[in-house]
């Protein structure tokens, strides 16, 4: 199962306040990530819930960025490609049957298509 990320609720809306896990709705709670912080005396996985803000939850698409970081939905990512001469930001969403700008750019290959993430659409573009 890929992992989630979101803000916590009460924290400025900066990447690096981004938390990491799986993605839960809680009746009570709302939007929660729950975060594997060790184990318990057997073995068995001691999680902690983390309110977040609802709309800066996105799931990994199980890609990397030409640095290695890990592609997330609402990422912006730069083309970096040789075929492209005015490289474009686009935002990486779901659409269905993948995340956009995969399924959008779907003629890209790893022989001249690269993306970078450049910042999200939760925070300031990094660029």
């Amino acid at each position: 199962m890929r992992p989630y990320r979101a803000i916590p609720i009460g924290k400025p809306i900066k990447s690096e306040n981004f938390v990491y896990g799986w993605y839960a709705l809680e009746p009570e709670v709302g939007a929660v990530i729950l975060t594997d912080i060790g184990e318990t005396y057997d073995s068995s996985p001691l999680l902690v819930e983390i309110p977040v803000i609802e709309s800066t939850v996105g799931q990994a698409t199980g890609l990397c960025d030409k640095n290695g970081k890990e592609i997330y939905e609402g990422d912006k990512l730069r083309s970096t490609a040789t075929k492209v001469a005015n490289p474009s930001i686009k935002i990486c969403e779901w659409e269905g049957i993948g995340f956009d700008p995969f399924v959008a750019d779907c003629e890209h290959s790893g022989d001249g298509w690269h993306w970078e993430i450049v910042g999200n659409i939760h925070a300031e573009t990094e660029e």
